[in-house]
């Protein structure tokens, strides 16, 4: 019985692995190139207009990838390169109204200039401005997949838009 129960012990240690997994205790650097896998962009405005309240949503999904993000060390910086296509679908209030195939510059994503990494908080500056800047967080950071993650919330004019953005990458 005890034969039994080392033997599932260690299949189920084994079947657990990942080939992801950074067994070598160090921590797994954002440095180096990056291909970009898998891109989700949503933008959801939601206006109120003559009492009523209208939601506009736009989604968007990459379809094709050629494109690749840079971090180099001392000095931190960050190279966007490369396009992605992307489906993009808007609806309002849940009804369909568009559907359209959009090519994007991987720059107009993410500012070529430098880096900050502190903790799961990644900044991205733009040019040598370390004033102007976008947060993402790193949700996984792997030897071989970077996961990261863009929100915000917008109020102008009446309108509220939330930008929600998820990025993958794997080398």
């Amino acid at each position: 019985m005890k034969k039994i129960f080392l033997f599932l012990a260690i299949s189920i240690a084994l079947v657990s692995c990942n080939k992801d997994d950074d067994n070598s205790g160090s921590p797994a650097s954002i440095a180096g190139s990056w291909n970009l896998t898998k891109l989700n962009l949503n933008v959801e405005s939601t206006y109120v207009e003559d009492g009523i309240t209208y939601i506009y949503l736009v989604a968007a999904e990459g379809t094709e990838y050629d494109a690749s993000l840079t971090f180099s060390e001392n000095p931190n910086t960050i190279e966007p390169l490369g396009s992605i296509t992307v489906s993009v679908k808007s609806y309002l209030n849940g009804i369909p109204v568009g559907q359209e195939e959009q090519t994007l510059n991987l720059g107009d994503e993410f500012d070529s200039g430098t880096w900050d990494l502190n903790g799961s908080t990644l900044t991205v500056y733009e040019g040598d401005n370390t004033e102007i800047s976008t947060e993402f967080t790193v949700e996984t950071l792997t030897q071989n997949k970077l996961v990261i993650t863009y929100f915000e919330e917008m109020i102008e004019g009446g309108i509220t838009s939330n930008v929600e953005g998820r990025y993958e990458f794997s080398r």
